[in-house]
């Protein structure tokens, strides 16, 4: 007796089946009746299993955000820091990009702020005070502002030049080497060749 591989569907599943009949009509009535006959059995397989499933209720599709969308920032909170904080501290802190925050500056007019170098004061504090703040300042490369700050926290006098009751050593100006006249005297070296310069003393 010839074997037939039927496809049998059945509420939305298709059943296989490889039965012996005289013929083809026969094997398919046959494998029906059995399905009939067997509810409660399962075929092995089936092309989609749905039979073998519980039915699962939809998931919820999440919402997207459209792509490109922009923070809305409530720049009320954040005008007053505006031009006084880095625009990168206010982006960071607002949720924004910096740009973001560069355009709403402009647009309330304020500059930029310049951030301020990191100091290494102890290569510069021993100058402190030994020449002018604005001086210095050119050397470490800041403004003179953060030297004048640094002095007085260390409770530095300014620096001032001192003025020189040149009727005690105006004399002695030309005798001896312009260093070492000033390092009596207590001022710098420029001060005594200049004096000597302007009474035209020797070297």
């Amino acid at each position: 007796m010839p074997k037939y591989n039927i496809e049998v569907p059945l509420s939305g599943s298709i059943f296989f089946f490889n039965v012996e009949a005289p013929s083809q009509g026969e094997a398919i009535d046959l494998c029906r009746g059995k399905l009939a006959h067997e509810e409660q059995k399962r075929p092995l397989w089936s092309k989609t299993m749905i039979s073998e499933q519980t039915p699962q209720p939809p998931k919820p599709q999440q919402e997207r955000k459209p792509r490109g969308a922009k923070p809305v920032i409530d720049w009320a909170k954040w005008d007053k820091v505006i031009g006084e904080w880095p625009d990168n501290k206010i982006a960071k802190q607002a949720g924004c990009s910096a740009t973001a925050v560069r355009k709403r500056r402009i647009s309330l007019g304020r500059a930029a702020v310049i951030s301020k170098p990191r100091v290494k004061w102890s290569q510069w504090d021993n100058q402190l005070g030994k020449t002018y703040d604005s001086k210095l300042a050119e050397k470490i490369g800041c403004d003179s502002s953060t030297v004048t700050d640094r002095r007085l926290s260390l409770g530095i006098p300014a620096y001032f030049i001192r003025k020189i009751d040149w009727s005690k050593w105006d004399k002695r100006l030309g005798t001896e080497p312009d260093s070492d006249l000033a390092r009596k005297i207590g001022c710098d070296t420029s001060s005594v060749r200049n004096r000597r310069i302007k009474l035209e003393r020797g070297n």
